[in-house]
């Protein structure tokens, strides 16, 4: 009767944590913006000044949400980047670069989440991607503008582990349009 007890104790317990791994919402999985507030805590105890330059992350789910995201500040006139990152339980600074031909183009307009980045991106191509994909990672990241005088973007890219199929998607961080898609 202890064996019984016993296996049916471990059976339930093996099924509830691949329940927990699998969903979403339990997985100690943030969106960009959750922890900004305490991320620019973070970067005015090393410079005073500092602008984003990107948010990214390398390992996305459809809800737009990840277990850690890489900040890079930098400020116009200094040759130097930080990064920090954070994930559900902390916040760090990780280091400094010295900037070589990177420019001074800085995030300096409000920016919408990650969340919703994934929305526009599943419902332009990226839904029928993962399904066609099974085997699939993604990896999103909000990147200072490219020109001056122009919008910073969300990049979506969708990456077939198997063979190696891609699909980029591009979201104008202002008016929320995909503008590059292939």
């Amino acid at each position: 009767m202890k064996k019984i007890s016993l296996t049916i104790f471990i059976l339930s317990f093996i099924i509830f944590h691949n329940c927990s791994v699998n969903d979403p919402e339990n997985n100690n999985s943030i969106t960009a913006l959750e922890k900004i507030k305490d991320i620019e805590t973070k970067v005015k105890e090393h410079a005073e000044g500092l602008i984003l330059k990107s948010i990214i992350s390398k390992d996305v789910q459809e809800n737009g949400k990840s277990e850690k995201w890489i900040y890079k500040y930098s400020s116009v006139g200094i040759a130097v980047d930080y990064y920090f990152h954070a994930t559900e339980n902390s916040v760090n600074f990780d280091s400094t670069s010295i900037l070589i031909l990177d420019g001074e183009n800085l995030i300096v307009d409000q920016y919408f989440d990650s969340d919703e980045a994934m929305k526009i991106a599943e419902n332009n191509g990226g839904k029928e991607f993962r399904e066609n994909n099974i085997d699939y990672t993604i990896e999103i990241t909000l990147l200072e503008p490219m020109v001056p005088n122009s919008d910073a973007m969300w990049f979506v890219k969708y990456k077939s582990i198997k063979n190696n199929n891609i699909l980029h998607i591009g979201i104008n961080n202002s008016t929320k349009e995909v503008v590059l898609y292939y």
